[in-house]
């Protein structure tokens, strides 16, 4: 499982998400910050659900730190 934070402009706005599967089978999933949304992809990147979070996590400084190195 790949897990990645995405900045915009300098700031984070959001984490992607990939598991890998077998045969190079890949599914993948972004949560938007700013809607505090996930969008799910399936292996050929088409976009199946959306699903909206009533509570948004929250992006620890240690894992920011991490994805600026």
């Amino acid at each position: 499982m790949t897990e990645r934070i995405l900045v915009r402009g300098g700031t984070p706005c959001g984490i992607y998400y990939c598991l890998h599967g077998p045969r190079m089978t890949k599914f993948s999933a972004i949560w938007d910050s700013d809607r505090n949304q996930i969008l799910f992809y399936g292996s050929r990147g088409e976009r199946f659900q959306k699903t909206q979070l009533t509570e948004a996590p929250r992006l620890e400084p240690a894992r920011l730190e991490a994805a600026a190195a």
